[in-house]
């Protein structure tokens, strides 16, 4: 008996289900002195870094904003911002989404962090 499973062969790929990972997105918020908070992520595409790619930052809250809305990724494929925190707040959950645009759709990632901003 014949079984036609293809055993032994390379596996096909159907192209309208095989998503490239290009470009990808990295996002990490982190505390640092005086109540001041950094928002870092990285821009790559199969693990290269991706140079001057426009990254839209957004909040979830008012307490948390970027005065600038974007920023450019340098070199490295990194980019940094310093967003403002509203004052005489207490801890806050916060959803942090960093976006770019790549052939025409939009590619995103989030992550909450617990901000404040106590005087």
């Amino acid at each position: 008996m014949k079984h036609n499973c293809n055993c032994g062969s390379k596996p096909i790929i159907k192209k309208s289900l095989y998503q490239s990972p290009c470009p990808g997105i990295t996002l990490n918020i982190r505390s640092t002195k005086n109540n001041l908070f950094e928002v870092t992520g990285k821009v790559t595409c199969n693990e290269s870094p991706l140079q001057g790619v426009y990254v839209k930052l957004s909040s979830s809250s008012d307490i948390v904003s970027f005065p600038n809305n974007s920023v450019t990724t340098n070199a490295m494929g990194s980019f940094l911002a310093v967003p403002d925190v509203a004052p005489n707040t207490s801890d806050t959950k916060v959803t942090i989404t960093s976006s770019i645009m790549a052939n025409g759709s939009a590619i995103s990632t989030s992550q909450y962090h617990f901000f404040s901003n106590k005087n």
